[in-house]
């Protein structure tokens, strides 16, 4: 016969959220980087293209930036559109193979985290918004 025995966890656990990291102990999370988006004019024969910014305080350990897009308002989290090397700090979303382009006068929302020493994910940013042009 086996018996098995559960036991009570002590202490408090808050999920992971936007706005709360993995584990809020942690002094080595990256800090969180500040947003622009800004859509591209465009022509018939370019797809819309948004221009993604972002700033961060001067960190030593960070190995690169999560770019994360969101069609459905600023509370989504988006989904993971491009990774890139820590001395990058502007993305030009539509153009990347192997994701979804972006549509014609849509509003898309941008977050963009840090990843600190190995790899350790920071907050995601404050999201900012833009919408594409209509490419006549």
């Amino acid at each position: 016969m086996l018996v098995v025995a559960l036991t009570a966890c002590q202490g408090s656990f808050e999920a992971p959220s936007l706005t709360n990291p993995r584990d809020p102990a942690n002094g080595d999370l990256p800090p969180t980087p500040a947003v622009i988006a800004q859509a591209e004019p465009c022509l018939p024969s370019n797809p819309p293209t948004i221009k993604v910014d972002w700033s961060i305080a001067n960190t030593p350990g960070l190995t690169g930036f999560q770019i994360y897009r969101a069609s459905s308002g600023a509370e989504d989290p988006g989904l993971l559109v491009a990774s890139v090397a820590a001395d990058r700090r502007t993305f030009t979303d539509g153009t990347s193979p192997g994701v979804p382009g972006l549509s014609e006068q849509t509003t898309y929302w941008y977050r963009v985290r840090a990843l600190g020493r190995e790899g350790l994910p920071g907050l995601r940013s404050a999201p900012d918004s833009t919408t594409t042009f209509d490419c006549l």
